[in-house]
C-alpha cells in the first residue's frame, strides 16, 4: 500500500497551535492537550497518508475538499483536506463548535 505524503498547510498548523493552548488551558494540563494534538497529527500522517480518498467529499464547501472527524477531548475534530492523486493537503482542522463556513 503506497503511503502519501502530508502536507499541513500554514493555516491548519496555526488551528493546530490554538487547540493545543485552549485544550492546555481549559484542562489546566497539558498532557492532555498533546494526546488531543497528536491524536490527530497520527491520523494525518498514518491514516490519511494510506488512505487519502477515506473522507466525504464536501464539494459544497469547497470543490475537492473532503473531510474525516477526528474524536477526543471535548468533542470531534475535523479534518479538512484536498488529496491530488499524489499528496494529501491539510487545509483545516476545525473543532465541531466552529463554523465552517466561516473559515472557507
Amino acid at each position: 500500500m503506497k503511503k502519501y505524503p502530508v502536507t499541513f498547510s500554514p493555516t491548519s498548523q496555526e488551528e493546530l497551535i490554538n487547540h493545543w493552548q485552549y485544550i492546555a488551558e481549559d484542562s489546566q494540563n497539558t498532557d492532555i492537550a498533546d494526546s488531543v494534538i497528536d491524536e490527530v497529527a497520527e491520523f494525518c500522517l498514518e491514516k490519511l497518508a494510506f488512505l487519502p480518498e477515506m473522507g466525504t467529499r464536501r464539494d459544497y464547501i469547497t470543490e475537492g475538499i473532503r473531510f474525516f472527524p477526528v474524536g477526543s477531548y471535548g468533542g470531534s475534530y475535523g479534518v479538512y483536506y484536498f488529496f491530488n492523486g499524489e499528496t494529501v493537503y491539510v487545509a483545516h482542522v476545525l473543532h465541531q463548535s466552529q463554523d465552517v463556513k466561516r473559515v472557507f
